[in-house]
């Protein structure tokens, strides 16, 4: 887990901007020249300091040799926490304006909208979460070299 203190929980999750750079500091690339995030992310330098600051303080990343080192690899916040439906609203409205800036070619978005019954909206969430078990081992297998990000929707209109 991130470094004892659940200030520190509460700074990564509802700040999207240290989740993302947290991702990118573990692509060897970005490690190596972090103007390279703040390009990729069109983030000024300050704020780039600052998230690297914020990291550092949370027990994810250490400045080492000359670059940033990722400490904590992957961290997940459980949905029973407080903090998760505040943290999936900030993550998901950074994501979209990520979407609006990016062009069709760099991304893939897909929406539908579709009548069923609780079995089926059942058995589909039991399918995505073996898909997610799936997605995460080809995506350790594949060596790091870009960041991305997978988005997942699936609620009820109708109560």
């Amino acid at each position: 887990d991130i470094a004892e203190s659940p200030e520190s929980v509460v700074e990564y999750y509802l700040q999207p901007l240290l989740q993302i750079v947290h991702m990118f500091l573990s692509v060897d690339r970005f490690s190596r020249d972090i103007d390279k995030i703040a390009a990729s992310l069109r983030i000024s330098r300050p704020e780039l300091s600052d998230a690297l600051t914020k990291l550092q303080r949370c027990g994810i990343i250490e400045f080492a040799n000359g670059r940033y080192r990722v400490i904590k690899e992957s961290l997940h916040l459980a949905r029973e926490t407080p903090i998760f439906p505040a943290y999936q609203a900030r993550l998901r409205l950074k994501a979209l304006e990520h979407l609006d800036r990016s062009t069709p070619e760099s991304s893939y978005s897909f929406s539908a909208i579709f009548s069923s019954n609780a079995k089926v909206r059942l058995q589909l969430q039991e399918r995505f979460m073996k898909f997610l078990k799936d997605a995460q081992r080809i995506s350790q297998q594949g060596g790091q070299t870009d960041v991305y990000q997978m988005n997942f929707d699936l609620f009820d209109w109708s109560t």
